[in-house]
């Protein structure tokens, strides 16, 4: 299996804020944390922001508040300072005035006395009992109820003092007695005239006291304010915001150094570091752009690997990334630094030559790489032989863009392993004509799907010991206008290249289904139906629901329908699971068959009961069996190994008596073969059918 390219990130526990931040350096956060990290740090700076940002406010509000109320008790002491002196001024006038000016006198003196009181009051109202003025030493209880200012005492009586001499000035008035208004019965106390003007003096003095006080205290907590605020910011910063940034600065870097690896990965093969046909096909068409701009010719090389599944087999598939990689590499130091190296998948690459001019230098360069792939490669202590062929396009000579230019160099590189695998061929005029046949065929085959053209011919498998019918295969034939009947070789590998096979095997299968099941309702005996599958039917998704609804809707008992695969089914079936699928349908009563049994690799590995129900031998080792000792041992072999496991075999091919003689003798149980019958269309084959279905046995002739 191919490793995987990607790197992993570092990962590392996820710390708490502050104190484990400290130590970002020993650890960094995972992926997922990451953004709980950058949540919290952010939020947590922001909240301790927040806190100071309030305290300094709520400080300072008290402060001004604080100011504000000294500044109107300041006021309030000045203006009861002025009330004072005013008091004591109408008093005096009122006592030396005339009676004309008297009673003015007497209502200025009262209203001033109104707003000594209210101003008093106010006075209290602001320095209530909690506030933080009325208390200490020098504080304002002490300049109100304390001696020697006792401010309260003074203010109480100067007032009482004025409503008294306003109350006793007017009783006069009205007595018409001008006597009493002069005299000084009710004259203010000069005692307590002087005490509130200096008990007012005081309170004025200690308010301005106070208020500088409070200004530096402003001062003092502004400056405290500004300098804690700065340090704590600074204090985020290291401890919050910088760690966040840098743990920010790592995973941004991580993010980065992984986009890159995912660029590299998107352009590159995982397994060997070329690049990838995602690459290839991106980059061409600038690539033919420089050519066409230069004037010159590319030459498109298609490079395949050969029996790579034989070294996945033998040696395991850690052994075929490594050969893979080793080849790749050696692609890499063979080639020029400006020719383009790519894997297109498996064991398929590409070269590109943007400098072609010379056949000469394109031929000695492939020369170069094709004899560098096949020099051993030692895998764990086992050396492996690799090999490879290689077919050629050259732009604009072949095609014109890379799709065609693909299908000229396989169309050469089949020719190549074709004739002799280790070498590569150029692309031809020949081969040209070859690709238009193909293509006029794949057309063809495509109109002849949209007919159901297609025919299933039958061929009988007889049991030799007895001449009776065991079996019927299904082979695919092609009645064409122009070309004939077509057999399977002449037109299924381009179907299976255009990927039509999927379509052609449902119609072939559907049809031989069909007849079977009128067999079987005609009481003809026919043994089992066998029918060939390929690997990209078996692919399909719909494939068993497809065999099962066929054979429930023509009536065919499971048990009489035979599916035959190729060992190269099992082979692949690693990576696409195709034998679960066949699996189901064995259970369902549907027999399994192992086709061309030994051509494969690694055949006998294949052959379990629990799986396969028979086996059919290639017709290379029934050719000329009688003449030859080898075959005759396979096939021995081969035959008891059946019998020992109890897997049914059938001998493919047999087309003389000899060769049937032969097979008799050494126990095979069943044969196949123009020896007993050519493959006949349905008709014939069931005339044949009824023809020998009064005879119990049928006699062997050539």
């Amino acid at each position: 299996m191919e490793a995987s390219a990607f790197t992993h990130l570092q990962r590392v526990r996820l710390m708490p804020p502050i104190n484990q931040w400290l130590s970002y350096k020993r650890a960094a956060p995972t992926d997922t944390a990451l953004p709980q990290i950058v949540r919290v740090a952010f939020w947590l700076g922001l909240g301790v922001i927040a806190v100071v940002v309030t305290a300094s406010y709520i400080l300072l509000q008290q402060l001004i508040a604080e100011q504000h109320r000294d500044q109107s008790l300041h006021t309030l002491a000045s203006s009861q300072k002025a009330l004072s002196q005013r008091i004591v001024i109408l008093a005096f006038n009122a006592q030396q005035g005339s009676v004309e000016t008297l009673p003015a006198a007497i209502n200025a003196l009262h209203s001033a006395t109104i707003d000594f009181e209210k101003n008093y009051d106010q006075i209290l109202k602001l320095t209530g009992a909690e506030s933080t003025i009325r208390h200490g030493e020098n504080s304002l209880n002490t300049i109100l109820f304390s001696d020697p200012i006792h401010l309260d005492h003074f203010t109480l009586n100067l007032a009482a003092n004025a409503h008294r001499f306003v109350s006793y000035t007017q009783s006069a008035l009205a007595n018409d007695s001008r006597y009493l208004a002069n005299s000084g019965l009710a004259a203010l106390d000069d005692t307590i005239a002087s005490q509130t003007l200096y008990g007012y003096a005081a309170l004025q003095q200690m308010l301005a006291t106070d208020f500088e006080q409070r200004i530096e205290n402003m001062l003092t907590l502004n400056r405290f304010l500004y300098g804690g605020t700065i340090v704590m910011l600074i204090l985020i910063g290291l401890l919050v915001f910088r760690p966040m940034m840098r743990v920010m600065e790592r995973h941004t870097k991580e993010l980065l150094q992984a986009r890159s690896s995912m660029a590299y990965l998107a352009s590159h093969d995982g397994l060997t570091g070329l690049h990838n046909r995602t690459f290839l096909k991106e980059q061409f068409s600038s690539m033919l752009a420089n050519v066409q701009r230069r004037g010159t010719q590319l030459a498109l090389v298609h490079l395949d690997l050969d029996h790579f599944k034989q070294i996945n087999d033998q040696h395991g598939h850690a052994a075929g990334d490594h050969v893979l990689s080793e080849v790749a590499r050696r692609i890499r130091t063979t080639t020029r630094g400006n020719d383009l190296c790519v894997r297109l998948g498996g064991d398929e690459f590409v070269l590109i030559f943007s400098e072609a001019e010379k056949l000469s230098n394109v031929s000695n360069m492939i020369g170069r790489v094709l004899a560098q792939i096949s020099k051993p490669i030692v895998d764990r202590n086992q050396t492996i032989l690799p090999g490879a062929s290689a077919g050629v396009a050259l732009f604009p000579l072949d095609a014109k863009g890379l799709d065609d230019l693909m299908a000229s160099a396989d169309l050469a590189l089949y020719s190549a392993k074709k004739s002799s695998r280790g070498t590569f061929r150029f692309f031809s005029t020949d081969l040209r004509q070859a690709v238009d046949r193909q293509q006029q065929l794949e057309k063809e085959l495509r109109g002849a799907i949209h007919e159901r053209a297609f025919a299933s011919y039958f061929q009988p498998q007889v049991n030799l010991k007895n001449g009776e019918l065991c079996g019927v295969e299904a082979l695919a034939r092609w009645p064409d206008e122009q070309r004939g009947l077509m057999s399977p070789g002449d037109f299924l590998p381009t179907a299976e290249k255009a990927g039509l096979m999927p379509a052609i095997g449902q119609i072939l299968t559907e049809k031989a289904i069909e007849q079977a099941a009128s067999w079987y309702k005609a009481g003809i005996p026919f043994g089992r139906l066998a029918v060939n599958v390929s690997e990209s039917e078996i692919n399909c998704a719909s494939f068993s629901d497809f065999i099962l609804d066929t054979l429930a809707r023509h009536g065919l008992p499971p048990h009489l329908l035979s599916i035959e695969i190729v060992e190269s089914v099992i082979l692949d079936d690693l990576q696409n699971g195709m034998i679960n699928k066949l699996t189901d349908l064995r259970a369902r009563g549907i027999h399994l068959e192992l086709d061309d049994f030994g051509t494969g690799y690694a055949s006998l590995t294949h052959i379990d009961p629990e799986g396969i129900d028979r086996i059919k031998i290639d017709r290379q080792f029934i050719r000329n069996i009688h003449e030859s000792k080898r075959n005759c041992s396979v096939v021995k072999a081969l035959v008891d190994l059946s019998s020992d496991l109890g897997i049914g075999l059938v001998a493919e091919g047999a087309e003389t008596q000899a060769e049937m003689d032969m097979l008799m003798t050494l126990g095979c149980p069943a044969v196949q073969g123009y020896g007993i019958a050519q493959p006949m269309s349905a008709d014939l084959f069931s005339a044949w059918l009824e023809g020998r279905s009064s005879r119990s046995k049928m006699t062997l002739t050539v």
